[in-house]
């Protein structure tokens, strides 16, 4: 075991539950690793996810603290799960990764249209 792993099992003990951020562009917007008893739950801060929807402007400590608990229950029943379904998961994620960053988007422009900022719909109903 490294260095850096001890020191990350010896801060964990007595903490069930751990919040973290990493910046890798391409890989899904969450992971869960299982360190000892404690569940990490790694926020991807490179994904649509992070930057416009868990740290946007209209998300409140509150629905910060929604999401984790919904991604920590999540990756509880990934880190549960029995290897091969644990992998289909790990495929899913990606998946699921890929088609978030894609509605994200799409609501970005419809909230950006709808806000007059792209274009004004009522000059092109005309």
């Amino acid at each position: 075991m490294g260095k850096v792993e001890e020191q990350l099992r010896l801060e964990l003990q007595g903490h069930p539950y751990k919040l973290g951020h990493e910046n890798v562009p391409g890989a899904p917007f969450f992971r869960v690793d299982q360190l000892g008893g404690s569940t990490m739950l790694l926020l991807n801060t490179a994904h649509r996810f992070y930057t416009e929807l868990y740290m946007g402007a209209d998300t409140s400590k509150a629905m910060r603290a929604a999401i984790e608990v919904l991604l920590f229950s999540i990756g509880d029943c990934i880190n549960g799960a029995p290897e091969q379904v644990r992998a289909m998961y790990d495929l899913e994620l990606v998946e699921w990764s890929k088609r978030l960053d894609y509605a994200l988007l799409q609501l970005t422009q419809r909230v950006a249209y709808d806000d007059g900022e792209v274009g004004d719909a009522t000059a092109e109903a005309a």
